[in-house]
């Protein structure tokens, strides 16, 4: 049974998803010899606190999760990793309103999802599946951070950033 979030609860895990978050595609072997990707959203941080409360808003809404310790040169990390149509779906759902940096990554993340989904039920071959979702990763790498021309920054205060 998937628990009622708040607003202010979604606008917060919106926030640590943009800042502390990703969203991505990840790629899995599988048994044959051939691999799949599938959707993930990850969040890494170096306080506990902040990860259990993630993870309680994903048990909240019946996600399937799992934990990572990650050691930084800084020390250590821990993720709360959420993966699979579903549980992906259902987070993108809930914080999409209040998603700006991430907005595009999670629309193709939900269109990855669905496309997937309707591949699954689908005689298609396995090497035009596997094309589809490269396809997808090259889509979603596209959207990485834009980066700032430092030779275009001005001293002044009070001006919004201009991205290059």
């Amino acid at each position: 049974m998937v628990e009622q979030i708040s607003r202010e609860e979604a606008a917060w895990l919106a926030g640590i998803i943009e800042g502390e978050g990703s969203l991505m595609l990840s790629k899995h072997r599988l048994t044959h010899g051939k691999f799949t990707f599938r959707a993930v959203i990850s969040v890494t941080n170096t306080d506990a606190r902040l990860i259990r409360e993630v993870s309680r808003i994903w048990f909240l809404l019946g996600c399937k999760f799992y934990y990572q310790l990650k050691t930084t040169k800084s020390g250590a990390a821990l993720s709360v990793v959420v993966y699979g149509k579903g549980s992906t779906n259902r987070i993108i759902d809930l914080v999409f309103p209040y998603l700006k940096s991430k907005m595009e990554q999670a629309e193709l993340l939900k269109e990855f999802n669905g496309i997937m989904q309707e591949y699954h039920y689908k005689r298609r071959p396995v090497e035009e599946y596997q094309q589809l979702q490269v396809d997808f990763v090259d889509r979603l790498h596209s959207l990485r951070v834009k980066t700032v021309n430092p030779q275009r920054l001005q001293r002044t205060a009070s001006k919004v950033l201009e991205i290059g």
